[in-house]
This record gives structure tokens, sequence and C-alpha cells, in this order.
């Protein structure tokens, strides 16, 4: 399904930050923040932390999300099961016991966990006991280019609060706000590069998009909230419309 494109005027004052995100989606200027050529956009996308106004992924990410659903379809990494993966991988191998410290639950119930993990090919276990266990060597989370997107008309503390929190789970975190916001957003760069947090002002009559800062997040797929949110992506991802420049 195709996003379909808005280049009207849009004269009236907006005060209605839905309508605001729906004529910059419906723009050209949405190509500013999105990759070349064909990408993917969804609105309200739910994770564990919040929900983003928008979120994008390349061609190659969506793919990439498509081809990993196809090779483990059974995988469930939201809770418990993204902070075991994401212990694992921080420690190269861990065991039973340490896990059930950590987590402060029972042996029992760790190991459970681990069972499933191995059931899906996620894990591997290292010792006849069972008792050792590390990341299976063909299991790779695949890194993504994703961007979220908050768009706000006042309140750019709250933008901050929520672009800063997206910025845990996506590669790129946006505040987008209206061109009459922009000596405000100029005068808050320095906040805005210290939390990597990417800002643009949208003009609604020239729906024209002008960036203050451009950052981008170093993240790895050990996190547990990118863990997490990878696997939202793959169970909403037919909540993405295709998008072509």
């Amino acid at each position: 399904m195709l996003v379909s494109k808005t280049y009207k005027k849009n004269v009236q004052k907006i005060d209605n930050e839905e309508l605001f995100g729906n004529i910059f989606v419906g723009s050209p200027s949405l190509q500013k923040v999105a990759p070349a050529g064909k990408f993917y956009v969804a609105k309200e996308l739910r994770t564990t932390l919040g929900v983003p106004d928008y979120v994008l992924l390349t061609d190659g990410d969506y793919k990439k999300l498509q081809d990993f659903a196809l090779e483990y379809p059974d995988i469930k990494f939201s809770g418990k099961y993204a902070a075991v993966v994401s212990f694992i991988y921080k420690n190269k191998q861990t065991d039973i016991g340490s896990l059930s410290k950590f987590f402060s639950v029972s042996k029992y119930q760790a190991s459970k966990s681990l069972e499933n993990l191995e059931k899906w090919g996620v894990v591997t276990f290292q010792d006849d006991e069972r008792q050792l266990v590390k990341i299976r060597a063909s299991f790779v989370i695949p890194q993504l280019n994703s961007i979220a997107i908050e768009l706000k008309l006042s309140s750019w503390e709250k933008a901050l609060w929520q672009a800063v929190r997206n910025s845990s789970q996506f590669s790129s975190s946006y505040i987008i706000m209206p061109s009459y916001k922009l000596n405000l957003l100029k005068s808050k760069t320095e906040l805005f590069v210290s939390n990597k947090v990417s800002t643009a002002v949208f003009d609604i009559d020239s729906l024209e998009l002008t960036h203050i800062t451009k950052a981008k997040n170093s993240m790895h797929f050990s996190s547990r909230y990118y863990i997490e949110t990878f696997s939202s992506l793959i169970s909403n991802i037919t909540s993405f419309q295709e998008v072509k420049s």
C-alpha cells in the first residue's frame, strides 16, 4: 500500500498535532528525514517504552525483518526474554546461577527461559549438565537504521523527553515542530546535540522542512530495549506502509 502525498497549501493555522503530522507525512519533506529510495512508515507504533508518532524503516531493514520472521517464526522477545538475551550477549557466556541471581528468579525459572530460547534457536548449552549457556553462533539480530519521529506543536521539553526515550530503541530520533518554533529550537541546540536528538521545523504552507540538528545513535543489538523494539517491529510489520520517492 502506498502512502498518498499531499501537496496542496495548508493555509489554516494548525492547532492539532495529528493534523500537523498527517500534513508532514503526506508531504515531499518526509523524504528529507527518511533514507533515499523506497522506505516504509508506521503511525503510533507501540513499544515497551512508549508510542512514537511515526517510525520509518529503510527498504533493506523491512526485508531484514521479514527474513528474520521467516527464519525464527516462534521467537518472543518481549519482557524477560529480551532481558535474558541481552544479558547473555553482554557476558559472552553465562550460567543458570548467574541468571537466577541477576534477575532474582529461581534457577528453575531461569532454566525454563533458557530452554525456550534454545528451542527457538537463540542459545546453546555448553556442558552436559546444561548449566553454561551462550548465544548460538549462527544467531544474529540484524542492525536496523530505524527512525522515530515525535511531532509537537508546543512543549519542547516533553518532546525532548520522548525523543530521548526513543533514542534507546531507534538509530535516529527526531523532534519536528512548526516553523514558528525555529528560534526556540535553535536556542536549545546544545541540549539536543548532547542528547543525540535530531530536530527540524516544518512549514505547513510551503511544505518545507528545515533541519536544526542531526544525530545518529550507536545502537547495539545487545541492548534490551533494542531487542524488545526489534520484536515489536516484527509483530507490527503489517502496520508499515510503503513510500516511494
